[in-house]
């Protein structure tokens, strides 16, 4: 599953992908545009994905890595076809589009105009917008501004998966290190420096034993070996669960949780397959019920007992459990949550068609 903005995707066992919410510039990837048709409330099938393996959302765009190892990427096409890899006619795609020349793909993650992979032998290529170094090419605009072909991220070649954060990534490196790149914004880079951004990895701050990674727009976790869990980054409504609702240019530690298994921004899956989330609440993203602002700390979010996944990031969370349904929490005004109806969930729903 991935989400983001106003939507959410998943990979169902088949290899067909659902999506729904909102459908800006296409975004759902179900053939519609916009103008005809605003969004879904329910699950939809994306046309010509049958073999897809893994998902990634962002806020103008999707992307489905496919068993063949190949990308297929759909929504806006910043600057003429940069993020989608193709000479693109129009300024979108509401169907997915194949990326030229990309193969032996592991991993993939969108940043708001711009896409990373992981390839085979651990390294990574991105294209799209390259405005403050999202690339991590060592270059920004206008030195050349969006790519419309995939280009290598300096200086990786151990990487085993990406994550995407605002305009900027981190990638997770087999030796349980992380290094991140693009946006410095509030400490995104977890490397303790004050600059604004960085066209080239930076290694996080005392992470050496990784075996998960989490992003979003504000803050960033990294799942450890033993199920603690550290962030680092915007910290104002307690997003990195700490106790505090201060920012941290490096990791500091979730309270609380030592039996993780999944990790998502705010949330985490337990090895009892209960979910804890913290930070906002905003419109019961907390998913206990309440109407509280935030929480500096984890919290169990209410009746999930056999999660096995989790994803965040967008404006409802969502976590996939061990029968194969999925349950979502938080706004649902253009149709997050995938129930049918555009009801706030200030506990978890499930989302309709989804077995």
């Amino acid at each position: 599953m991935a989400s983001a903005g106003y939507h959410t995707c998943a990979v169902l066992n088949d290899g067909h992908v659902d999506c729904w919410g909102e459908n800006q510039e296409g975004i759902l990837g179900i053939g519609k545009t916009e103008a005809e048709l605003w969004g879904v409330l329910v699950p939809t099938a994306v046309p010509g994905v049958t073999t897809a393996k893994a998902i990634a959302t962002g806020l103008s765009m999707s992307c489905v890595l496919l068993e063949n190892d190949t990308v297929a990427c759909w929504g806006s096409y910043p600057g003429n076809g940069g993020s989608v890899a193709v000479d693109a006619p129009t300024p979108y795609s509401s169907t997915p589009v194949a990326v030229s020349g990309l193969t032996d793909v592991k991993s993939i993650a969108e940043s708001d105009g711009t896409v990373c992979a992981v390839l085979g032998d651990g390294g990574v290529v991105c294209w799209g917008e390259n405005r403050i170094g999202e690339l991590g090419n060592g270059n920004k605009e206008p030195e050349p501004a969006a790519s419309s072909s995939p280009s290598s991220v300096v200086g990786i070649n151990n990487a085993v998966a990406v994550g995407a954060h605002f305009q900027g990534f981190c990638a997770l490196l087999s030796d349980g290190t992380i290094k991140c790149w693009g946006s410095n914004q509030e400490g995104l880079l977890g490397s303790g420096s004050t600059k604004m951004y960085s066209t080239t990895p930076q290694t996080v701050t005392g992470i050496t034993n990784a075996t998960g990674l989490s992003t979003s727009i504000d803050s960033q976790c990294a799942l450890l070996a033993g199920g603690s869990i550290d962030c680092w980054g915007g910290g104002y409504e307690g997003d990195l669960g700490d106790g505090s609702t201060e920012n941290s240019s490096v990791p500091v530690r979730v309270s609380d949780i030592t039996n993780a298994t999944e990790v998502g921004a705010e949330c985490a899956v337990l090895v009892t397959g209960s979910v804890d989330c913290w930070g906002s609440n905003s419109d019961g993203l907390l998913g206990r019920g309440s109407t509280e602002d935030y929480s500096l700390t984890p919290g169990p979010v209410s009746g999930i007992t056999t999660a096995t996944d989790i994803t965040t990031g967008g404006d409802a969370n969502c976590s996939r459990l061990a029968n194969g349904t999925i349950e979502c929490w938080g706004v649902n005004n253009q149709g997050e949550g995938g129930n049918g109806t555009e009801n706030t969930g200030l506990v978890p729903v499930p989302v309709s068609g989804i077995e």
